[in-house]
């Protein structure tokens, strides 16, 4: 790259107001010699809202080599002594006249150097720039911009389809997000900005970033209300479970390596998510935990869930240790856990859990209740369940002096303020 700018497009209309980018446009040129697009809009005669079968909506502009000139503009259109232009033949004149007005500005470019491309497409279907190329500090983008309405009458909006050429920087999507870690991404997105919507359809958007990769698929909407995703899937391949701090605001208290699949539907304030991931841990024994689950995460006066079931396929006792702050528990079993309500309020759960020491000591236990914080902030603690059986040598690690031995079975109630517990 001999610069910032490899690629430029100039919009004109043909009047002087609008050529007066033009000396801008030369110094970038003799500067960094990029390639310049011009593009021209023209409104379609009144008399015609159709063109005449086999003749080409979009004339391409070529380059120097061509045989009649910067910009295919030799158009035919016979004109007899007493003349009544039809629909088609009014097209073609606009279309001439434009193309013939950028081939003179993209003389005047050429003979300072610089390479210029474009084309000329009009209609009732709006204004289309094919091969549009936008260029960023570190990122090339490829594809097409439409200006026109989405379905036939409708109202206008702006439709770019873009790909990466090769890896783009995240970096350069950093006004658009401050948090965007240092890394690189490639793919495919679909933009569509209307009525004070803006919609943006990610294929396969490849996203690497310091041992992270993550490929997204799905829809990001972003208008005066606020941001919303509708089936946005992201591929973890593996995620970097520190990569998370800048999002949720607060450190992650395992390090380890997230894998799997996630889907988000709504918007931060309640969000739909439905997943199936693998966390393999750094620096805890016991190996990986494998979970499913489905469920509402609200955000409001305080952090909530709604019909929020989480089911452990594996579960690595050591790493619910480490959440809890550092408990020391060990062993693996499986687990079903569902939750209802508001961590800062009144939270409800029903659990189901086994633990294995050896094949033949698996403890079983249940509990369902609520956990409550008053409006002091108390927390309390309402629980029922049973332990069909416990092998009390689970407990040999957080109660080393005890050394428990033998087996517990039966049912138990907890209630009270977790302070008195």
């Amino acid at each position: 790259m001999s610069g910032p700018f490899t690629k430029v497009l100039v919009p004109v209309d043909g009047s002087a107001f609008s050529e007066q980018v033009l000396p801008v446009v030369e110094r970038l040129v003799a500067v960094h010699r990029p390639d310049v697009t011009l593009l021209i809009v023209r409104k379609p005669p009144k008399a015609t809202r159709r063109r005449r079968a086999g003749l080409p909506r979009t004339r391409p502009l070529v380059g120097p080599s061509g045989s009649t000139g910067l910009f295919t503009s030799t158009i035919d259109i016979p004109m007899p002594p007493t003349y009544v232009e039809s629909p088609d033949q009014a097209v073609e004149r606009v279309e001439h006249e434009a193309l013939e007005y950028l081939d003179r500005i993209g003389h005047r470019l050429l003979e300072r150097g610089c390479e210029v491309h474009g084309a000329v497409s009009f209609g009732d279907d709006g204004i289309t720039l094919r091969e549009a190329h936008l260029g960023l500090p570190s990122t090339e983008l490829d594809g097409e911009l439409r200006v026109g309405p989405l379905r036939p009458g409708g109202s206008w909006a702006v439709v770019a389809t873009l790909r990466t050429s090769g890896d783009g920087a995240l970096e350069d999507l950093a006004w658009l997000e401050p948090r965007m870690p240092a890394g690189i991404f490639s793919g495919a997105a679909r933009v569509v900005v209307s009525g004070g919507v803006t919609s943006t359809v990610l294929e396969g958007m490849r996203v690497r970033s310091a041992e992270t990769e993550v490929t997204l698929d799905g829809t990001v909407r972003i208008s005066r209300d606020g941001m919303e995703v509708d089936g946005l899937t992201a591929r973890l391949q593996p995620l970097l479970a520190s990569r998370l701090e800048p999002w949720v605001g607060r450190a992650v208290p395992v390090e380890g390596w997230f894998s799997g699949t996630v889907q988000l539907t709504g918007s931060p304030e309640r969000m739909r998510v439905d997943g199936d991931v693998r966390f393999v841990p750094v620096g805890i024994a016991g190996g990986a935990t494998d979970a499913a689950f489905t469920g509402t995460v609200t955000r409001g006066d305080a952090l909530g869930v709604r019909d929020f079931t989480a089911r452990v396929r594996r579960l690595n006792y050591a790493v619910v240790g480490a959440l809890l702050g550092g408990w020391p528990l060990t062993g693996v079993g499986t687990a079903r856990l569902t939750l209802d309500g508001a961590f800062g309020g009144e939270l409800g759960f029903d659990l189901e859990a086994t633990h294995r020491l050896d094949s033949a000591r698996v403890s079983r236990i249940s509990a369902r209740g609520a956990l409550r914080r008053d409006a002091s902030g108390t927390p309390s603690v309402e629980v029922t369940g049973a332990a069909r059986p416990l092998h009390l040598e689970m407990l040999e690690a957080m109660l080393p002096a005890a050394a428990p031995r033998g087996v517990l079975e039966g049912t138990f109630a907890v209630e009270g303020r977790a302070r008195d517990a």
